[in-house]
């Protein structure tokens, strides 16, 4: 696998399914491999299928889509790419109360799998994030950059 740097600002995450017995999840965004001299930017859409198992949840089915992006996706991502500057980060706006046990549930597991740390060191993330996903994805790359989560976080 080369090495990549993911352009987190380009990331969305649709719940398309959210049922008792399922839920089905698509995760799309950019991202540039950095082994090679022009480090091309490539798109990838990843889709898991999510089943209840024992107490907590299983990936059924996982698929990963890499392409490269059109000349439009190119042009959009320009756009939308700004410098970041080490600022604190945005305020979470309280959406928890909003939520129910079953998305925070598989919020939970998500961030868990796309960080490697435990579940309950994924619940505490999103917790101190008022359970918005995406500053909570952000704040663990952070803290993760400045080597400051510690190494029992991690599975």
């Amino acid at each position: 696998m080369p090495q990549t740097r993911h352009l987190l600002d380009t990331f969305t995450m649709d719940i398309v399914l959210a049922a008792q017995t399922m839920m089905f999840i698509t995760i799309t965004g950019y991202f540039q491999e950095l082994n090679y001299k022009e480090q091309p930017i490539r798109h990838f859409n990843r889709t898991f299928i999510i089943v209840p198992e024992g107490d907590g949840y299983c990936i059924r089915n996982e698929q990963l889509h890499i392409n490269q992006p059109t000349e439009a996706q190119l042009e959009q991502l320009s756009q939308q790419i700004r410098p970041k500057t080490p600022e604190l980060l945005p305020t979470a706006k309280p959406i928890a109360s909003k939520l129910s046990e079953n998305v925070r549930q598989q919020m939970i597991v998500t961030l868990s799998q796309q960080t490697n740390m435990k579940m309950e060191w994924s619940l505490k993330c999103l917790q101190e994030m008022q359970w918005n996903y995406d500053n909570a994805l952000s704040a663990f790359q952070e803290f993760f950059k400045r080597g400051q989560i510690p190494s029992e976080a991690f599975t």
